[in-house]
């Protein structure tokens, strides 16, 4: 499986504080909600809440690799089902897929 590092750089600012403290609140609302509980990220310091924030982030792209790879292998499986409509078609099909297709 992929491991994704995030680490957050310049992120200082009062809105940057605002987002870290909103996204680590929802994922601590969704750990006490799980049965049984699972320990809320610590945030009790600028440190805590940047390094729960990272993990957090971490997460998010993790999920968006994992989706990227359910599209491609959708993509090739699609790919593989055309080719192999292709071989198994006769001239005349093909050349009605082409006219289909504008070609």
């Amino acid at each position: 499986m992929a491991t994704f590092n995030v680490v957050l750089q310049n992120g200082e600012t009062e809105k940057d504080a605002d987002a870290a403290k909103l996204i680590v609140n929802q994922e601590n609302a969704r750990r006490a909600e799980l049965d049984p509980p699972e320990d809320a990220l610590p945030m009790s310091n600028t440190a805590e809440l940047k390094a729960s924030y990272e993990w957090c982030l971490e997460q998010t792209v993790l999920k968006a690799h994992e989706s990227y790879q359910k599209q491609a292998a959708e993509a090739l499986s699609l790919e593989a089902d055309a080719k192999q409509l292709w071989e198994d078609a006769t001239n005349a099909q093909r050349q009605a897929a082409i006219t289909a297709l504008g070609g």
